[in-house]
């Protein structure tokens, strides 16, 4: 017996792809029989689109951080469904990233992921007061390849190789601060877990990530080490109040701390009382 409740979230999921247009079925009987007619059109308006974005945060003292985002992302790619995204970001911090995402079989549950992303970040430190005492200007560069597996709708877990970057100097400040510079490559494990409702106002689900990395000299590392980060979000709703719970936690188990491992906190819905990226270290 057909489930219309089964076919319809089947359908829905489908749609969800943003690889067809409106999605139409039918059901009829012919000689004692039933015959499902599903239409799935293509997309009626291609397959590329535009997405914009804006950020601005002001603390009225002085400080003004302006970001305008522009991605294009190409879907599909091709019959296997892949995808294709560039983002451009000019502003504060500025980037220029690009994403070629493949899934390995009909089913999508193994997939290909390369990503490289450049970035441009002005980062201020501060004293254990709080007091600002410098602006540092950073580039990074980083490349990432691997191959993942999908389950279901609510997690991905990943093995890749990375390599990267970066360098930062003192813009403002005294000039008696040293330059930075890092070179680090390896391999990496992702596991990511996602069940929200919403990506922006969740009232319900639970959002976990965790990463593991080990750098390698063989991969370019200037030396060898490993570095870990978890984090965990959960969207608790009654009534009409939702409260989201977060935490998250990293560390430099071994080797150097690099640039592309250095963690920071500080800015809206990270310790919101901080400015942005106040809190740096290994740990």
């Amino acid at each position: 017996p057909l489930d219309e409740d089964a076919l319809a979230e089947q359908i829905t999921r489908l749609y969800g792809m943003e690889v067809f247009g409106t999605i139409h079925y039918d059901f009829t009987r012919t000689d004692d029989q039933g015959v499902l007619t599903i239409e799935v059109p293509p997309k009626p308006y291609g397959r590329n689109s535009l997405q914009f974005g804006f950020f601005i945060a002001n603390d009225f003292k002085g400080d003004l951080d302006a970001d305008l985002t522009v991605s294009h992302l190409l879907n599909p790619v091709n019959r296997m469904g892949g995808e294709w995204r560039n983002t451009v970001q000019f502003g504060t911090n500025s980037v220029l990233a690009t994403e070629y995402y493949q899934p390995l079989d009909p089913s999508m549950a193994w997939v290909f992921d390369s990503r490289i992303r450049y970035a441009l970040d002005y980062i201020n430190l501060f004293s254990a007061e709080g007091d600002a005492l410098a602006e540092y200007h950073f580039r990074t560069l980083e490349g990432v390849a691997g191959f993942g597996r999908v389950f279901g709708h609510w997690g991905q877990l990943s093995l890749a190789a990375f390599r990267a970057t970066g360098s930062g100097n003192a813009r403002i400040g005294s000039s008696a601060l040293p330059p930075v510079s890092s070179d680090d490559g390896g391999v990496l494990v992702d596991f990511n877990v996602d069940t929200l409702d919403s990506t922006t106002w969740p009232r319900r689900g639970t959002n976990a990530r965790g990463q593991y990395r080990r750098s390698l000299t063989s991969f370019g590392a200037e030396a060898s080490g490993s570095f870990a980060r978890v984090g965990m979000g959960k969207a608790l709703t009654g009534g009409r109040n939702t409260v989201y719970l977060s935490v998250e936690a990293s560390d430099v188990i071994s080797g150097s701390t690099m640039l592309d491992n250095l963690y920071t906190l500080g800015g809206f819905l990270r310790l919101s009382g901080l400015f942005p990226n106040q809190l740096i270290g290994e740990r």
